[in-house]
């Protein structure tokens, strides 16, 4: 048995808010090693804001589903409220789902003190919701509604599907 990750963050597509957006990591990093790397952008507002993507599970899932999203910002304190949201779908079942199948929130410490250091968050998924070849609908989303405090926009660096094989 191994444990695989699966990144999907290219996948990502940005609501239409405007409040969620793709950019070069050399707009907002000062050291521009790699200055063409894109992010995803969650603005700081007072709303849910998100962005969604399609992801196959995979021919050797066995269990043990989660999603690991990674983030980083400019400030050094606040907490940060993730939100996701996944639908499975089968072969022969609707590809216009009206609900999601399991919707999850963490608070996470959205900086450990100093700006730009990268942190994780992790969602444990019901791992009998998804099956082999299941197209999953992933929603990700910052709920500034919420028990967010962080007083500028979060970079979403990746955001992986975690599972174990055979």
């Amino acid at each position: 048995m191994a444990t695989h990750r699966v990144s999907f963050h290219g996948l990502l597509t940005p609501d239409t808010s405007g409040n969620v957006f793709w950019q070069p990591s050399s707009i907002l990093d000062t050291n521009d090693l790699a200055p063409s790397v894109p992010v995803l952008i969650f603005k700081d507002t007072a709303t849910l804001d998100t962005a969604v993507a399609t992801v196959q599970v995979p021919k050797n899932y066995i269990g043990t589903a989660k999603i690991f999203l990674r983030y980083k910002t400019t400030v050094t304190t606040g907490n940060t409220l993730w939100t996701v949201d996944y639908r499975a779908i089968a072969e022969a079942e609707t590809g216009d789902p009206s609900t999601w199948q399991e919707s999850l929130a963490g608070t996470a410490t959205a900086v450990p003190g100093t700006t730009n250091l990268l942190k994780d968050i992790s969602f444990t998924l019901t791992s009998a919701n998804l099956a082999v070849d299941d197209t999953m609908l992933i929603r990700i989303g910052r709920n500034g509604a919420g028990a967010d405090t962080v007083a500028a926009s979060l970079q979403l660096v990746d955001a992986v599907l975690e599972y174990l094989d055979a």
